[in-house]
């Protein structure tokens, strides 16, 4: 899923706090949220659901039927740049190729619906990690007696990393990777090997061509 940017005025945020002799002692860590947010069981749950779905399904024989379609469109149109057809034979072909562009068109509107579908799905499933991952992560600045954790993930408005510099023992990424996943490392292991398992279905079904002109 995307990152996201985040505004320039946090490193200027950073520095003031800083720079100001109350918050000497102040202690900050960092944290990239992103690779939290992919690791956790409950994002490799979803996008498990996800590949796996009947909308999914749908959506890649779509993909793949529109492909064949548009490859039978350029045989179309270059069929009708000929010399040695028939003013009939060409009339008859410009017809398939009305027909083939309807039929790319149904397509793509029913694509679009799909996707549109999917990223909604995407969305609020977002939302709902991000919940729990904000509510752990919070916690656990408070019981280590983190004053600041900032996000190193991503970039700011600017294209400029968020975080220029941090010193790596500040990182608490992969403690809290750990304690999210705590209990769920085999279901993790078995989540990736049906999440690689999916994308090589997909990758071999898209070299398929299921769709010839009159279906």
């Amino acid at each position: 899923m995307a990152r996201l940017t985040k505004p320039f005025t946090i490193c200027c945020l950073l520095g003031l706090l800083l720079c100001g002799s109350a918050f000497a002692e102040i202690s900050v860590a960092t944290i990239d949220m992103q690779d939290v947010f992919d690791a956790f069981y409950r994002t490799k749950r979803f996008e498990k659901e996800l590949r796996t779905s009947a909308d999914m399904e749908y959506l890649i024989k779509l993909e793949n039927e529109t492909e064949s379609l548009k490859v039978q469109m350029q045989e179309v149109v270059s069929r009708d740049k000929s010399f040695t057809m028939s003013e009939e034979a060409k009339k008859e072909n410009r017809e398939e190729g009305r027909r083939l562009v309807a039929k790319i068109q149904e397509r793509e509107n029913d694509i679009r619906q799909i996707q549109r579908k999917v990223e909604k799905n995407k969305l609020d499933e977002r939302r709902e990690i991000l919940a729990i991952l904000t509510t752990t992560i919070e916690k656990f600045a408070q019981d280590n007696a983190i004053d600041l954790l900032l996000d190193s993930s991503g970039v700011t408005s600017n294209g400029i990393p968020p975080i220029l510099y941090a010193n790596a023992k500040m990182d608490v990424t992969q403690t809290i990777i750990s304690q999210v996943n705590q209990g769920h490392e085999e279901e993790i292991k078995e989540l990736n090997a049906a999440i690689e398992a999916a994308d090589e279905a997909r990758r071999a079904a898209s070299k398929e061509s299921p769709v010839k002109e009159g279906q």
